[in-house]
């Protein structure tokens, strides 16, 4: 197994590393990070600095009960929808549109991957919160938008998990490489 080091993954946390030293005394951020940033590792280091994430989760993780979190957070009551607006998406040729998504969020301890059992320096295991995000109907032609995030933070409310999702919409502004228009990217919250 090649050293995290030597992969391009390292950057993420390489960069919450550097972030930690810029950030002035008051001031709250949370890194997010697309699938890439989707490592143990990086939300062993959040929990050591103190530093907050969220990021898309890629990986299908076990909880220390020995079941998988995704196919458990699917089980979980919806307790609010939210309605959103969706960026466009260039690559893919869709448009900007309003969607209605359900909102699903769960703590979860999940377990250090049995790959990384040989480094002893990261936790058994961490605790983390999960938030399933699902559109109800898509356009017709278009997948359902299904997000799957993490965060090292603790969510206890629809309110929160609302928030978090607004968080992830961001990312594509920066991923569009453009000052878009102020977007009110997330529009209502609407508890079940």
């Amino acid at each position: 197994m090649r050293p995290i080091e030597e992969k391009e993954r390292w950057r993420w946390l390489e960069t919450l590393e550097r972030r930690t030293q810029d950030i002035p005394e008051g001031i709250n951020v949370i890194t997010v990070c697309d699938r890439e940033g989707d490592r143990y590792e990086l939300f062993c280091q959040a929990e050591t600095l103190r530093q907050p994430v969220l990021i898309r989760v890629v990986q299908k993780r076990m909880m220390v009960e020995h079941k998988r979190i995704l196919e458990e957070i699917q089980k979980r009551r919806c307790p609010g929808r939210v309605e959103a607006a969706i960026p466009r998406d260039s690559r893919s040729g869709i448009p900007e549109r309003e969607a209605v998504v359900q909102l699903r969020y769960t703590p979860f301890t999940i377990r250090r991957p049995h790959i990384l059992n040989p480094v002893k320096t990261l936790s058994e295991s961490i605790e983390v919160t999960v938030i399933y995000v699902k559109e109800e109907h898509p356009p017709q032609g278009n997948k359902p938008i299904e997000w799957f995030l993490m965060t090292s933070e603790p969510v206890t409310s629809p309110e929160e998990a609302y928030e978090y999702v607004g968080y992830y919409i961001q990312r594509w502004k920066i991923e569009q490489r453009t000052l878009p228009r102020k977007v009110d990217t997330v529009k209502r919250l609407v508890l079940s």
